[in-house]
């Protein structure tokens, strides 16, 4: 039942150009953060599905992240994943930048 409504979901009009949107003005700030920390090995993804490739191991700043109220996984020792929802939207996105940014920089 929940993977018929996961595709009935997807297949409503504009929820892929969405997603699209969204994935790419996330995967677009990480790399801008990039720029500005060192911290940042590597950003790669496609739609929602996102990896934040670190210089050092991941952990800390998956639990700085949590305490900050976002949860993000780990996807191997350096690597911080990200899976929002399909229905995330611009303002949430600009929140978790922010806050990764902030975790980057305490953890």
């Amino acid at each position: 039942a929940a993977a018929v409504a996961t595709v009935k979901t997807v297949l409503e009009p504009g929820m892929l150009k969405h997603i699209a949107s969204v994935g790419s003005r996330f995967i677009d700030g990480l790399k801008a953060l990039q720029q500005r920390s060192d911290r940042i090995a590597e950003v790669r993804g496609r739609g929602l599905m996102i990896g934040v490739r670190l210089s050092g191991p991941a952990a800390a700043v998956i639990a700085n992240m949590l305490e900050r109220g976002i949860v993000c996984g780990p996807a191997g020792g350096e690597v911080v994943r990200f899976l929002p929802p399909y229905i995330v939207t611009e303002a949430d996105v600009d929140r978790v930048l922010r806050e990764f940014e902030a975790a980057l920089e305490s953890a």
